[in-house]
């Protein structure tokens, strides 16, 4: 095969797999499979579990931020669909998403909580507006 013919044959394989690829990201796309993720898929009120009821750390999520025992931690958070992160008092917080009912609050070697949501938020549909 001569140098012409192979630098030919180089060529429309690359276009065919870079064609490949952008149709390949389209569909992916259209799919939503690159969309961030849905921060309301978050919200509710979230319970530690294997505790007494009385010691149960609740959490509550919603537009307004990150409520901790019904007091506001954080206006702002961080949420990429798999960990949820804030800081309150210069404390960092980390929790990863196991499923949409449960969650693990990370960073103690010995102890890492496991929360269920127990309240999910109301979802409004158009025949509730006003």
């Amino acid at each position: 095969m001569d140098q012409t013919k192979r630098y030919t044959l180089i060529g429309v394989v690359l276009l065919v797999l870079m064609v490949s690829a952008g149709v390949g990201y389209s569909l992916l796309k259209q799919h939503g499979y690159f969309a961030p993720p849905d921060v309301h898929t978050l919200y509710g009120e979230w319970v530690e579990q294997e505790v007494p009821a009385y010691s149960a750390d609740r959490i509550e999520i919603n537009d307004n931020g990150i409520f901790h025992r019904g007091k506001r931690v954080a206006t702002a958070f961080a949420f990429d669909g798999e960990y949820l992160r804030y800081e309150f008092a210069g404390v960092p917080y980390q929790y990863r998403i196991e499923n949409d009912a449960s969650m693990v609050r990370l960073g103690d070697d010995y102890y890492q909580p496991m929360f269920v949501r127990t309240i999910h938020p109301q979802v409004k549909n158009e025949a509730d507006v006003d």
